[in-house]
């Protein structure tokens, strides 16, 4: 935002911060021993699965939309692992 005083030749400049909530997604894996782990997404306008975790099997992926008021409003994919 610039304010101009047309009457002289100043002009200051305000800046403005603001911040925003932003999606994410994660992955939850079972490791060979039986333990399940959450693998976090990092926050982004445009996430993106996280690195999966080696000698682990991939059971669903959450996508978290930014802005999230209730539970419902999550995405649960399960992964088919059949063999």
């Amino acid at each position: 935002i610039r304010n101009c005083d047309w009457s002289s030749d100043v002009c200051s400049s305000d800046l403005t911060n603001y911040s925003y909530y932003l999606g994410r997604k994660d992955s939850v894996f079972v490791t060979k021993a039986g333990v399940f782990q959450v693998q976090y997404g990092e926050p982004s306008d445009n996430p993106t699965k996280p690195v999966p975790i080696d000698d682990a099997l991939e059971l669903m992926t959450v996508e978290l939309p930014a802005y999230l008021l209730h539970t419902n409003q999550a995405k649960i994919e399960f992964l088919n692992n059949k063999r």
